[in-house]
């Protein structure tokens, strides 16, 4: 009597097999959606030329992703045929629709996570992408250095108009200066002083130099907003300067 009872306790305790199958099934799935995260940021930057992760090691992740994909779609299967050849006794009703409706899931998550993964780059493709990485960074680090000095000339220009014993400018500035400088202020019910013209031989640089002064003028004033805008505009100017440096460098 005492095994029966014991056979019979340990029996209710043991949980029914589709409970252990679904339970291995999701433990798959979340172990999956953790590598799916880990190789999508893997695959993403090696296709942008970095060199943060290595080939090998995504390619890894990537098979092992395939494998897991495996034994969902496997063990998916095995709970959706569970005891079908039991003539006597098969699932029917509630069983079977839930049976039918983990497999459909299993499905559909390994469409959605496993089949749209995107692809590694081969080893030529990643050297290609590398070596445009490298000249971009190259280019951002030339065009930083084109805006310091020109922030530089600019600064050294400021300060020769500060000073009377340096100051150099043109107090007559012709009509087609004053009117790009006009184009310049802020239409907000403020408006910066007329600014000392400088002496340069390029314009965009003697315009850039004039919406520096009316930044400090709107800044003495407290109106940010038009200190926002005038060099949101010096901004445009100097990358605009940048490119024609660029071009006639090329030419």
């Amino acid at each position: 009597r005492l095994d029966t009872r014991e056979q019979l306790k340990e029996s209710r305790m043991l949980k029914p097999i589709i409970s252990q199958f679904y339970e291995r099934l999701k433990s798959y799935e979340a172990e999956a959606d953790e590598l799916a995260v880990t190789y999508s940021k893997m695959c993403q930057s090696l296709n942008s030329g970095e060199s943060t992760y290595n080939l090998t090691d995504a390619q890894v992740v990537r098979v092992k992703l395939l494998k897991l994909a495996e034994s969902i779609d496997s063990l998916s299967n095995k709970i959706a045929v569970l005891g079908t050849k039991d003539v006597e006794n098969p699932p029917r009703g509630k069983t079977l629709q839930l049976q039918q409706m983990i497999r459909t899931a299993a499905t559909s998550y390994l469409k959605k996570q496993v089949v749209a993964l995107p692809r590694l780059p081969t080893e030529s493709q990643l050297k290609a992408a590398q070596e445009c990485k490298r000249q971009e960074v190259a280019a951002r680090i030339e065009q930083e250095k084109q805006l310091a000095a020109l922030e530089a000339q600019q600064a050294d220009m400021l300060r020769k108009r500060d000073f009377p014993q340096h100051r150099d400018v043109d107090r007559n500035p012709s009509p087609s200066q004053q009117k790009s400088v006009d184009q310049v202020t802020p239409d907000m019910g403020w408006g910066p002083k007329p600014a000392q013209m400088f002496h340069s031989e390029d314009p965009m640089i003697q315009q850039m130099n004039i919406i520096l002064d009316y930044i400090k003028q709107a800044r003495s004033a407290q109106k940010y907003d038009e200190v926002a805008t005038l060099e949101q505009n010096l901004k445009e100017l100097r990358e605009e300067y940048w490119r024609q440096q660029q071009e006639n460098g090329q030419s």
